[in-house]
């Protein structure tokens, strides 16, 4: 089941790069670093904002 979709997966080194962006540049509060292409799973990094959802105070709250 997972070699059908070996392509969306990235390797070490680009999975790594979102962290090491994060840890090096100049982030903006309430934003998270993740991967740029086909719906966030890989290749190189960028900064994006939440989810709806992960801004509602309730579910911050259960968290």
């Amino acid at each position: 089941m997972f070699s059908s979709l070996r392509f969306l997966l990235n390797d070490s080194e680009h999975g790594a790069l979102p962290s090491l962006f994060a840890a090096t540049q100049d982030i903006p509060g309430n934003s998270y670093v993740g991967p740029n292409r086909l719906g966030s799973v890989r290749v190189y990094p960028r900064i994006r904002k939440p989810a709806p959802i992960g801004l509602e105070p309730r579910t911050a709250t259960q968290l």
